[in-house]
């Protein structure tokens, strides 16, 4: 282990990968290089000091304002399934009904869904190559997004399907059928979806999923989707699966 932690590639190989997972998916040289230095030296003679390596990765200007070169190292990458899931149930306040101690029966067929779990790699190597490159653009372009190796098209209908019903199961403290499920927490999308006003629940999704920064078509999108749905409760549910499955919340930036 003391062999390869000093070998001089281990800081360059875990600033990759390190910034593969956390920033983006294509990191330039001038940005692995200066993690890797955080890595070799902390400023004050410690090596591995991985505080440092974190504060290298996400203060770094490459990081915070871009690439100088978009084209070659754009800073994106593709939200983990598993990653987008507890996102998705953060922001609407998931919870079951069982207590700390218990195991949510949904997880097992969320995970199934999304080939993500605890545990549940199929290879040694992690759920992915950080080499993969998906056909088409992409590839074209020679660019990386290791986490479409796990999100092909099946992978993203597994992805919204494993979303998409749970928008109809919120919190029923009085009709709880089973302690172990997951809940949400819809509250203030069917307050939203019951305003006269039609960018009452656009404007909410967008602050609380996208900060602000929805786009005009998918703004567009979502409301000529939910237009001519009477029931306020199918309408949240749509305005979500759209927001949750769109490149818009999918893709980190």
């Amino acid at each position: 282990m003391d062999i390869l932690f000093e070998h001089p590639n281990t800081g360059p190989f875990v600033a990759r990968h390190l910034i593969q997972r956390l920033v983006t998916s294509n990191p330039s040289p001038a940005y692995i290089e200066r993690v890797a230095q955080a890595f070799n030296d902390n400023g004050q003679g410690i090596r591995g000091d991985m505080e440092s390596v974190f504060a290298a990765i996400w203060l770094d200007d490459e990081a915070l304002n871009g690439s100088s070169d978009p084209e070659r190292y754009p800073v994106a990458k593709l939200k983990e399934p598993i990653l987008a899931v507890a996102e998705v149930f953060r922001i609407l306040n998931a919870k079951t009904y069982g207590g700390k101690d218990a195991l949510p029966l949904d997880t097992n067929e969320i995970f199934h869904s999304i080939a993500q779990g605890p545990l549940a790699a199929t290879s040694v190597f992690n759920f992915y190559s950080p080499e993969f490159s998906p056909s088409g653009p992409l590839s074209d372009s020679g660019l990386k997004a290791p986490e479409f190796e796990i999100m092909p098209w099946a992978g993203f209908i597994s992805y919204q399907n494993a979303l998409r019903p749970r928008f109809s199961r919120v919190y029923k403290p009085d009709t709880v059928r089973c302690d172990n499920a997951i809940y949400l927490d819809l509250s203030a999308y069917f307050t939203a979806a019951q305003s006269a006003d039609e960018n009452a629940l656009p404007d909410l999704i967008n602050a609380r999923f996208l900060d602000g920064a929805m786009s005009n078509t998918l703004r567009v999108a979502m409301m000529n989707a939910i237009a001519s749905e009477r029931i306020y409760q199918n309408k949240a549910a749509i305005a979500l699966t759209l927001v949750v499955t769109s490149p818009e919340f999918l893709i980190q930036r």
